[in-house]
């Protein structure tokens, strides 16, 4: 479960609290100081956003022992260029355009 700009959790574990920003991509959200893996690093999150209709968790990886990766898709994340390109895909009618 995310919860933007507060944490991220999976059943009960924490997979990491609002960090920051990623410095290099405006896109990436960065949790950090999750639960401990047994044995190992606090757990973290890099959430990757894309342009989508809707909030929707699109993947979650593991790339490396207690690193995740989600990619998430979020209407923010839209640029012009993809809502014009969304448009000529499916335009979008009025009500009175139906009739």
């Amino acid at each position: 479960k995310i919860c933007f700009f507060e944490t991220v959790k999976q059943d009960g574990t924490s997979l990491g609290i609002f960090s920051d920003w990623d410095s290099v991509d405006p896109l990436v959200m960065q949790y950090k100081g999750g639960q401990h893996c047994h044995g190992g690093p606090a757990r973290s999150v890099a959430i990757h956003f894309e342009c989508g209709a809707s909030g929707e968790i699109l993947s979650v990886e593991e790339p490396s022992r207690c690193t995740y990766v989600a990619r998430v898709a979020h209407p923010a994340a839209c640029r012009q260029e993809d809502v014009e390109e969304a448009d000529r895909e499916q335009p979008v009618l009025l009500p009175h355009q139906e009739l």
